[in-house]
């Protein structure tokens, strides 16, 4: 199949004429970073969204919780739900309504958001395991694959080959991307990370989830990327974007010597994966 090159800087441009992230999300995620925002601010932000209001207290509710019909507040929603997936439940919900893909063939969003939560949920899980930030792994791995989602929205044609061609030739989604287009959804990704201001090491975290060189950054930059790349082949061996075509991606040698997930209760990041990911979309109705 014919390459259809996209040249990086016109990606690079397209990407600049995003809309800033909305005010209230900005804010909580930008204090989520800093792990300084109090309860009653981040519960007074939400009120202001009767969908996200409504959207948090009933996961807060959900059977998954074991809290069923106990939870009657904001302030009581996020004290229980933490945080950290209070940001995934408002970051998921806005993707929903930033990015419009479509007219892109062969891509489906709900497929891709399952997913997505998924891997937010395995990367928050296993920085809790290995004593890193959670609500910043987390954050990591819903936006993970931005890229794809924003090639979607605005080169649907080029990513639909791309799609098709991965089809096809029964190979990995990226490999196609660098195939045809010469870039691939992670590359981008990490441009719509760095437009929406995200510290440094989180968009190296998404623009290297796919590869597995050794991490030359810091310790915790190095962590962040090894956590994200893991969390993906984690949500894709649970196939919680109940693809067809799914396929568990290579994990680096190098990531595993370091995060060593056989030391790690696998199981109950499994399973803490699984009911997440079905407790999360239950609200976002995927």
């Amino acid at each position: 199949m014919t390459g259809v090159l996209l040249d990086v800087g016109t990606v690079a441009r397209r990407v600049k004429d995003l809309p800033a992230l909305p005010h209230a999300l900005g804010e909580v995620l930008a204090a989520l970073r800093r792990d300084d925002l109090h309860i009653e601010r981040c519960a007074a932000l939400i009120e202001r969204d009767q969908a996200l209001c409504g959207r948090t207290l009933r996961l807060a509710n959900s059977p998954f919780y074991g809290m069923s019909g106990r939870i009657g507040t904001i302030r009581d929603a996020i004290q229980m739900l933490g945080l950290g997936t209070v940001g995934t439940l408002m970051t998921a919900a806005l993707l929903s309504v930033q990015f419009d893909p479509r007219q892109c063939a062969g891509f489906e969003f709900p497929r891709f958001l399952r997913h997505a939560i998924g891997t937010s949920i395995a990367a928050r899980e296993l920085a809790r395991a290995t004593g890193h930030d959670d609500s910043e792994a987390g954050l990591a791995g819903l936006l993970h694959d931005v890229g794809q989602l924003a090639l979607a929205a605005y080169f649907p044609a080029e990513l639909s080959a791309a799609l098709a061609l991965a089809h096809s030739s029964d190979c990995p989604v990226a490999e196609a991307e660098r195939a045809l287009l010469n870039l691939d959804h992670a590359e981008v990704g990490g441009l719509v990370a760095r437009h929406w201001c995200f510290p440094a090491r989180m968009a190296e975290a998404i623009e290297q989830h796919h590869r597995s060189e050794r991490q030359s950054g810091p310790a915790a930059e190095s962590a962040l990327s090894d956590i994200v790349h893991l969390a993906d082949a984690i949500a894709h061996a649970l196939n919680v974007g109940h693809d067809p075509d799914a396929a568990v991606p290579a994990v680096s040698p190098e990531a595993w010597a370091r995060l060593r997930p056989h030391a790690l209760p696998m199981a109950r990041i499994f399973a803490a994966v699984e009911g997440g990911v079905e407790a999360v979309c239950a609200e976002l109705l995927l």
